[in-house]
């Protein structure tokens, strides 16, 4: 049985809603001086993400002694402080983190995790419900 593109598609994005994406691993390698930024982009960087559309969860762990601000998307996100775990759960395409602190950040003590979490159980009970509706 060949399938048309737009059957692969439907059946790649119910995977996708069914199962997730696979985690995408970010380790700032660079060492991150007073005033110093990395740039993540997810298509340049990783190029087998854009299959998942742009990637809706992102955990960043902040290991070093210093504070630093974090943009998503080129918009002013939040400033992330020394030893925090931050989730965010938008639509992640682009971010980059600045460190506007005298301490210097040293490599692989930041770390993201960016992936698209599966459906949970409500969310798939109502797109059940709002389909047997139609």
């Amino acid at each position: 049985m060949v399938l048309s593109i737009f059957e692969r598609r439907e059946l790649r994005e119910r995977g996708i809603k069914l199962f997730g994406s696979p985690n995408f691993p970010v380790t700032f390698l660079e060492i991150l001086g007073s005033g110093a930024q990395q740039q993540v982009d997810m298509a340049e960087d990783f190029p087998a993400s854009a299959r998942y559309g742009p990637l809706e969860s992102m955990v960043l762990t902040n290991n070093s002694g210093a504070d630093v601000n974090l943009d998503v998307n080129g918009v002013p996100y939040s400033l992330i402080p020394a030893g925090v775990i931050e989730t965010i759960f938008q639509a992640v395409s682009t971010f980059r983190i600045t460190n506007n602190t005298a301490v210097v950040v040293a490599a692989g003590e930041i770390t993201a995790n960016l992936k698209t979490p599966p459906l949970g159980a409500d969310e798939a009970a109502r797109n059940a419900f709002q389909k047997r509706r139609i």
